[in-house]
């Protein structure tokens, strides 16, 4: 058996095996699985040595660390190979969903958060939020449409939320390492805490269960359905547990929201995903 290393959202590493075509599917296969992107053909890969990556919008970014060749993977179409320094793939290199720095937020919200100087410029519906010295947490929604940060806007004080969202509110000193998200819950922005998450009305609407304090947490878009993701496994909410899964994420399809995951088949030779309704 060769192995893939996954790069997925969460920036951590799975291993898939890769058969000969003779394998059974996972059992996580679903029956109408959605391809995502053949690996063998004509795109010829080390795949020993690629990692995946999720953008907000559900695109890929594929890398080869054999040549440093980038392929973007978007609406079923591949397109690459491109080398770090092409324009086109500016802000997929920083494509790891929980990540804070500022070289990272400046380079992957490109017209969102921007440089001004020494500081720095939030910029949501042709209103500008700053000029801040210091961006310690930042958060967006789906729709590109809602922010929250947590930012030092003047030297000496305490750090603010400052947001576009209505009556939000985060009480920064009383609630320690937490940091805001928009990746639980489709298109909002929630605070996951260390045993809860919260909305940005102060409300509990998931408490995390002791030895799942650290995984990672997805919530429905009523508040009733629930799941846990760690390393290649996910428990939902109605006790079932999905194995040899990777990349979970939230997506919106017509009016329906899903949780949606990848898989490696080994009878397509390809990465494969599954949608639940969410």
């Amino acid at each position: 058996m060769k192995k893939i290393i996954l790069l997925i959202g969460f920036a951590c590493f799975i291993s898939v095996d890769l058969a000969v075509g003779q394998d059974p599917e996972p059992a996580c296969a679903c029956t109408q699985p959605e391809l995502v992107i053949e690996l063998g053909g004509k795109l010829k890969l080390n795949y020993r040595e690629m990692n995946v990556c999720t953008m907000d919008d559900g695109s890929l970014l594929l890398m080869d660390r054999d040549n440093e060749d980038y392929y973007i993977v978007k609406g079923g179409v591949t397109q690459g190979p491109f080398k770090e320094e092409d324009p086109r793939i500016t802000g997929y290199e920083r494509c790891y969903l929980e990540s804070t720095s500022i070289d990272d937020l400046l380079g992957r919200y490109k017209g969102i958060v921007s440089k001004s100087g020494e500081k720095y410029l939030i910029t949501m519906g042709g209103k500008n939020y700053g000029p801040f010295i210091e961006i310690a947490d930042f958060a967006i929604t789906a729709s590109r449409n809602k922010f929250a940060a947590i930012a030092y806007d003047k030297d000496g004080e305490m750090p603010k939320l400052f947001t576009n969202i209505p009556n939000a509110t985060f009480d920064i000193v009383n609630t320690l390492n937490a940091f805001m998200s928009g990746n639980i819950k489709y298109d909002e922005i929630l605070i996951m805490t260390e045993d809860r998450v919260l909305n940005l009305q102060g409300k509990t609407v998931l408490n995390i269960k002791p030895d799942r304090i650290y995984y990672n947490v997805f919530l429905g878009s009523a508040d009733n359905k629930f799941a846990y993701y760690d390393a290649e496994n996910i428990e939902l909410s109605d006790k079932t547990t999905l194995t040899e899964i990777f990349n979970p994420h939230l997506l919106k399809s017509g009016s329906t929201v899903y949780l949606a995951y990848m898989y490696y088949s080994p009878k397509r030779k390809a990465i494969m995903q599954c949608k639940i309704p969410f």
